[in-house]
């Protein structure tokens, strides 16, 4: 903005906890003035541009891209996923291996670790530097555990010692709703598929909290990649992995964020 900007900006027009501001209260025929909008409008009404005139001012229209991925940008213009809650929920349903109730989200970390050490966790995996995104990205931490311990499950052939993993995985009879059928099929077992359209019915056996908002679009190649470091894990269970591997969460959208200046004067 430095090459193209010139002047001063207000950082906010209306005052927060951070006590930066110009009003304090706003209602529907009045506002309520600060300190700083008497300096801030004071100052602007002693401005009398002479240099440039509305008369001698011309429009020119171009359109806008965002910047290549870089250093200074790591944000892909491929938007994540709409969250499409009955999604989550058609998918927890047809598990048959999940994560035990009584399993603290504080334990999460170690688990994702250990099973995503042993299987592609592509499916549950946002990367908004690459802009690919699993079919499952935008669900819970507790359904993506729950979906990932299953396709370990399934990887062992169905044994139930590798379902186990210390008491934190359990079994369930999983069954898919024939509303659920599309959805989970556009997903594909591994999650790596493109979920659209709102046409799965929810099951209510999610613990999803995403609101579903209509459709969803994900991206079907393997980017999405997490950090891996030994160490030992208290959800390891004899069957499971043998190597448990410590990653931090694996939901991360890269995002870039800068300051957005709201200017406006009133002057009486």
């Amino acid at each position: 903005m430095t090459d193209v900007w010139s002047g001063g900006i207000v950082y906010m027009y209306y005052e927060e906890a951070n006590d930066y501001g110009l009003v304090s209260e706003i209602d529907s025929t009045s506002v309520s003035t600060l300190s700083d909008y008497v300096y801030y409008s004071s100052e602007m009404a002693k401005i009398s541009p002479t240099i440039a005139s509305t008369g001698s001012a011309t429009a020119t229209e171009r359109g806008l891209s965002c910047p290549a991925t870089g250093k200074t940008w790591s944000a892909a213009d491929v938007l994540p996923p709409t969250p499409l809650a009955s999604a989550c929920e058609c998918m927890a349903a047809s598990l048959n291996c999940v994560v035990s109730d009584d399993v603290s989200t504080k334990d999460y970390g170690d688990l994702f670790g250990s099973v995503c050490g042993e299987i592609d966790c592509t499916g549950i995996t946002a990367d908004g530097a690459n802009g690919t995104y699993g079919a499952y990205s935008f669900c819970n931490s507790k359904d993506q555990l729950s979906f990932v311990l299953n396709l370990y499950y399934e990887a062992q052939g169905g044994d139930s010692s590798a379902c186990d993993f210390s008491g934190s995985a359990t079994l369930q009879s999983g069954s898919t709703a024939s509303s659920c059928s599309s959805v989970l099929s556009a997903a594909g077992s591994s999650g790596q598929g493109t979920i659209s359209g709102s046409g799965a019915t929810g099951t209510g056996k999610s613990g999803s909290d995403s609101k579903e908002t209509g459709s969803t679009s994900g991206s079907g190649s393997k980017s999405g990649s997490s950090s891996k470091s030994s160490s030992t894990s208290s959800g390891a269970a004899a069957g499971g992995p043998a190597a448990p591997l410590n990653v931090s969460r694996i939901v991360l959208v890269t995002m870039m964020s800068g300051l957005v200046a709201t200017l406006s004067v009133l002057f009486m």
